[in-house]
């Protein structure tokens, strides 16, 4: 029968006695051991207990048993678990200023975002509103340049004051003196009809011994300076402008100037002359001026066309820096062509307003009107009182107007059509007839003609054409803002 060892299969050279003896020996082990825990355990538990109390407390077992480098450690160790402890607080409250830091400046970007944003809008709409200021600007400057045009147009200055002029008696010294200025005591006589009545017998009503005195005083100086270097002086219209024309010559020769043939005048005018002074600086002998023309315009077969030629649109002829002054005058005498003459009238006036502005526009040019001077005979209504076409026919002399309508020379209507339309077209009006119309005692009256004896009370005598230079030298102040009084 086989043997029922557990170990047998382990242990095959292990006899079963050995076996039992060995497990006695470990039985007898464990007792021992459980023995003296039971012995040894409450022991060891007090002491311990009492080496933990001590160690709370100053006189703990750990200070009087463990050895000097081992506390100084434990003591360093203490010391630096502190440092540490106080480290890490300090990294937190370092972490949590770093975070209130990190809000702060994400806030202060959102606010920068903003404000750049704003500020991005607010360049855009400063852009936008300096390219429309430029709009502006630009508009305003073609506008300031339209004012500046048609300031230029109107050549208007404001700073010329008044015209202001009245009739003075003269005594008998100064009487002769002025029929001497005026050409009466020499060769012009003939020509400026001086109606002296040594010279000129043929009226009835006498001539007043009045002079003319205004505070624009005609000099030839003057007018010699504004055109000088080839200057042109054109008088264009009817008889009146031919006695102006003429009384000019007697002007010049009076204030010291020489009468010499004309350099620059148009092949189609009528009659023209040159003014010059005497100069030994010149191989010639003298100093030209310049020139004055005279164009008849009444009475023509085409009075348009040589009004047109009198008036050209261009500077041919002359310096770049030389004037050309154009007076011109529509007379009673150009609408003659049909029953309807105020029609005619009205007619050619708009024509010679329209060329007169056009020439206006060219570089040195200046052209003005004139106005119709007052006529003085006797008539049958007042409505047209002095006026030739209303004359009585049996009257022998020139007669005064009524008081009650001298008001101004607007009574004419011809005046009237002509003083609205140059206002229209931008042009000065040289205004006589205010000085004019009381002097009824100034026309040639009575003269001899291949018609025989004709009552005239439209041309004029030498003296009041004072009247005519005077107001000639104001339109020039007004137009060229230079003091030509001098």
């Amino acid at each position: 029968m086989a043997s029922r060892n557990p170990f047998a299969a382990v242990m095959p050279h292990v006899e079963q006695r050995s076996l039992l003896q060995m497990l006695k020996y470990i039985a007898v082990f464990l007792l021992g051991v459980a023995a003296a825990q039971w012995v040894i355990g409450p022991v060891y538990l007090e002491t311990y207990s009492r080496a933990a109390s001590a160690h709370r407390g100053p006189r703990s077992l750990v200070d009087a048993e463990l050895p000097a480098a081992l506390k100084a450690i434990h003591l360093e160790s203490l010391r630096y678990r502190g440092l540490y402890l106080e480290q890490l607080s300090q990294k937190l409250l370092a972490d949590k200023e770093m975070e209130k830091m990190n809000h702060s400046l994400t806030m202060s970007n959102k606010r920068l975002r903003a404000l750049v944003q704003g500020s991005e809008t607010a360049i855009e709409r400063a852009v936008l509103a300096s390219l429309q200021a430029e709009d502006d600007a630009t508009e305003m400057e073609k506008k300031l340049l339209a004012m500046q045009a048609d300031l230029a147009k109107k050549t208007t200055y404001d700073v010329t004051p008044l015209f202001r002029g009245e009739w003075q008696r003269a005594n008998d010294e100064a009487w002769q003196g002025l029929l001497q200025h005026h050409g009466c005591l020499s060769e012009f006589r003939d020509d400026v009809l001086c109606c002296d009545a040594g010279v000129w017998p043929n009226f009835q009503t006498p001539l007043q011994p009045l002079v003319f005195q205004s505070n624009f005083p005609f000099r030839m100086r003057s007018l010699q300076q504004l055109l000088a270097r080839g200057g042109k002086l054109t008088f264009v219209g009817d008889s009146i402008s031919q006695q102006v024309y003429q009384s000019l010559k007697a002007r010049a020769m009076a204030e010291g100037y020489i009468l010499i043939g004309a350099k620059n005048a148009s092949e189609h005018a009528t009659a023209s002359f040159g003014i010059g002074l005497n100069s030994t600086e010149y191989k010639s002998g003298y100093e030209r001026c310049f020139d004055v023309e005279l164009f008849r315009v009444d009475r023509t077969a085409d009075p348009l066309g040589v009004f047109d030629k009198a008036v050209p649109l261009d500077s041919l002829g002359r310096s770049s820096s030389s004037k050309h002054i154009v007076v011109a005058n529509i007379g009673l005498h150009f609408a003659n062509g049909r029953s309807n003459q105020t029609e005619e009238f009205t007619e050619q006036l708009t024509h010679m307003v329209e060329r007169l502005e056009a020439f206006n526009q060219v570089t040195g040019n200046f052209g003005f009107l004139r106005d119709i001077t007052p006529q003085h005979f006797t008539t049958e209504s007042s409505d047209a009182q002095g006026e030739y076409a209303s004359r009585n026919k049996t009257a022998t002399a020139c007669s005064p107007w009524s008081s009650g309508l001298i008001i101004t020379f607007r009574n004419n209507l011809h005046n009237s059509l002509l003083m609205d339309m140059a206002q229209a077209h931008n042009l000065y009006v040289q205004e006589t007839t205010p000085f004019l119309k009381e002097r009824y005692d100034a026309h040639l009256e009575t003269r001899d003609s291949t018609k025989g004896s004709v009552l005239d009370c439209t041309h004029w005598c030498a003296p009041v054409f004072d009247v005519m230079h005077d107001t000639f030298m104001y339109i020039l102040q007004r137009r060229f803002g230079h003091d030509l009084r001098l």
